[in-house]
């Protein structure tokens, strides 16, 4: 019984220290409900929590006035998120994508502000910029990109298996994101799936409790 009353207490002194998952965030443009096009102020999604946390919104092109003259339209989407300690974003899903069969370009820079504008974007800026300033970049929106089986979690296609200079997560710290699309309009679903990194102190803090249990049970079958 000490034995049973030990790995209770250790539970118990266990999980009262996980706190309690917030709700993922959730973001659908609608209305007045519209995200930043402007890269300086981008509209803050606040901290992505563990699970499934969705965006969805609507692009336009951003292009030429009638003197030529690149201009922006504010046809970008740009919003900024921060990842916290003990967790990091494994996946990035596009749930779904709607367009006359053009592409969305993305791109993700590791601060809470975007460094380029629309403008610069479209004008200046080269692959080499995006590469080595930005944490990854590229365009979304082939077919095969879509995961559009919500009922799978496993479908569809890792955006961090297409965009360049991906690592394949993004780890604890602020981030932005760029999107605009590259003809008249498109409206997307992305999906950013956030799960906890395991803490060293965790497993450390369970091995009492394996062992308890482990001395509990040897101690019945003794008794057999």
């Amino acid at each position: 019984m000490r034995s049973l009353f030990l790995v209770s207490a250790i539970c118990v002194a266990v999980l009262s220290g996980s706190p309690l998952l917030a709700a993922p965030v959730t973001f659908m443009e609608s209305g007045g409900n519209e995200l930043s096009s402007n890269h300086l102020v981008p509209t803050n999604l606040g901290t992505l929590e563990i699970g499934n946390n969705t965006v969805q919104g609507t692009v336009t092109q951003v292009g030429q006035d009638f003197m030529g003259t690149w201009v922006d339209f504010q046809g970008a989407d740009i919003f900024s998120f921060e990842v916290a300690a003990g967790t990091r974003i494994n996946e990035i899903f596009l749930r779904s994508f709607t367009s006359s069969s053009n592409l969305i370009f993305m791109a993700i820079d590791d601060q809470n502000t975007f460094q380029y504008s629309s403008t610069q974007i479209n004008t200046t800026v080269t692959s080499a910029n995006l590469t080595a300033n930005m944490s990854t970049w590229g365009t979304i929106g082939e077919p095969d990109d879509v995961d559009d089986a919500l009922s799978d979690p496993d479908s569809g296609t890792n955006l961090f298996d297409l965009l360049i200079g991906s690592e394949n997560s993004l780890d604890a710290g602020n981030y932005t994101v760029y999107l605009q699309e590259t003809g008249p309009s498109s409206s997307y679903t992305l999906n950013f799936r956030v799960s906890a990194v395991p803490e060293p102190s965790t497993s450390l803090a369970l091995l009492p409790l394996g062992y308890a249990v482990y001395r509990f049970r040897r101690k019945r079958s003794s008794k057999k």
